[in-house]
């Protein structure tokens, strides 16, 4: 039963080694005959060989433009978005400086006049101690 099975193993692989060639035999007949009648010498398969790698690689340099140009259409969107961001930004600061300003100017203005309430009142407490002392002279 082994040396059966050994027998048969060896004619598979025998077949298909057989079939293998014949596959090949019959791709370089048809490659043969198909230069025969388009009348293709090895320098016009030559030729042909480095066309088709000239048309692959002017697909792939195509296919890199295009996704080079999608990739600078991104990187505006984002530089149009940074710089709307940053308008904002501008915009939003120069309203707390004003904020800021009128604060202050509204804050020198209170104490310009709790100053001048102070120098009343002082004068005011001056002027009636004044008196207070002279009555008490008197």
């Amino acid at each position: 039963m082994a040396e059966e099975k050994g027998t048969l193993e060896a004619a598979y692989e025998k077949t298909k080694e057989v079939i293998c060639d014949a596959a090949e035999s019959a791709k370089e007949f048809a490659e043969d005959a198909y230069d025969k009648l388009t009348g293709k010498t090895a320098e016009q398969k030559a030729a042909d060989k480095v066309k088709d790698a000239a048309d692959w690689t002017a697909d792939k340099i195509g296919d890199a433009r295009e996704g080079c140009h999608d990739l600078k259409e991104k990187a505006e969107d984002k530089l149009d978005d940074a710089r709307d961001s940053a308008r904002d930004l501008k915009k939003k600061a120069e309203h707390k400086l004003d904020e800021a300003r009128d604060s202050a100017y509204d804050a020198k203005e209170r104490a310009k006049e709790k100053g001048k309430d102070f120098v009343e009142r002082t004068g005011d407490n001056v002027e009636h101690l004044g008196e207070k002392i002279k009555k008490s002279v008197d």
